[in-house]
């Protein structure tokens, strides 16, 4: 965030030195300095995910997910059922949930897909990105890029959101593109 919204770099000495979650993992991704209309957004709480819901009324945006799975993961693990609010310019805020059944996979241990280091973290996204390779990770990679395009308003069918993230990844394309991003985020 201090690289890409200029209001952002102001306040990341104090969030460092605080340490603590503050209203700037709030505001950082309702305030994207990318203009979006529809975005997905994980939220470490559900009642926190409720107020960005309720604040989204305000910005100028279409469509936004905000996603909580156990109250705690700020994504979809595929270890039970994800909260989903959605906030639409149409239709205002629905609830829904998703689960491993909503992408057609199975259900999968949490100790599967957690790590202990921004390293590990890495090596993970590499063996799916890069590598392709198909384990626990890819598969929650995959759900949250399902869910992603379907925000984006890809398709209505979750499946058919979750074949196409499936290809973006096995065809490379996915990888393509977070080379590009970490190339462009060299240049600031």
């Amino acid at each position: 965030a201090p690289n890409f919204h200029p209001a952002m770099k102001y306040a990341t000495p104090v969030r460092k030195a605080l340490g603590i979650k503050t209203i700037f993992n709030v505001l950082g991704p309702l305030t994207n300095p990318a203009g979006t209309k529809k975005q997905l957004i994980g939220v470490y709480n559900l009642s926190t995910a409720q107020l960005m819901a309720e604040a989204a009324k305000y910005l100028d945006m279409e469509k936004v997910y905000f996603v909580n799975t156990s109250n705690s993961f700020d994504e979809i693990s595929l270890t039970g059922e994800t909260d989903v609010i959605e906030y639409s310019s149409d239709s205002g805020i629905k609830n829904f949930r998703v689960d491993q059944d909503s992408f057609g996979y199975v259900k999968i241990n949490i100790e599967k897909i957690q790590s202990d280091s921004v390293i590990n973290n890495s090596k993970i996204m590499l063996s799916v990105l890069k590598d392709k390779i198909k384990n626990e990770a890819y598969y929650v990679v995959a759900a949250n890029a399902a869910l992603a395009l379907h925000v984006a308003g890809n398709s209505d069918d979750l499946i058919a959101c979750k074949d196409a993230a499936e290809e973006s990844i096995l065809s490379g394309k996915a990888f393509e593109k977070l080379n590009a991003l970490k190339n462009f985020g060299e240049k600031f």
